[in-house]
């Protein structure tokens, strides 16, 4: 393959936006990729790509933190019933009735 601007050389790269093949002195690498040197088009192209990269990505990690995190709580909550259970025989319970919640109030 020979390079878009110049026939008479081999082509290093493909530009990531374009196509093009690259010599050279016609590619630029740009975030991790070769892109067109000096083309303001394929810079933005590039940057609109890179941007949708981490945007696809990071709901798939935010979804898994979430779920971690979730399990995490479940398991440190699970953790302090059991240890509070061994420890005193019953499980702690919070009664909290209607009425004395209503009484606290003053008006």
């Amino acid at each position: 393959m020979k390079c878009y601007n110049h026939h008479d050389r081999d082509a290093f790269a493909v530009c990531k936006s374009c196509g093009k093949a690259l010599c050279l002195e016609c590619a630029e690498e740009y975030k991790n990729t070769f892109i067109c040197k000096g083309s303001k088009a394929c810079r933005h192209v590039a940057d609109v790509e890179f941007v949708n990269y981490f945007k696809d990505n990071s709901e798939g990690a935010w979804r898994f933190n979430r779920i971690a995190f979730m399990l995490i709580g479940a398991f440190l909550l699970l953790y302090i019933l059991v240890k509070s259970y061994v420890l005193h025989d019953s499980l702690p319970l919070v009664r909290i009735s209607f009425i004395n919640l209503i009484s606290n109030f003053t008006y």
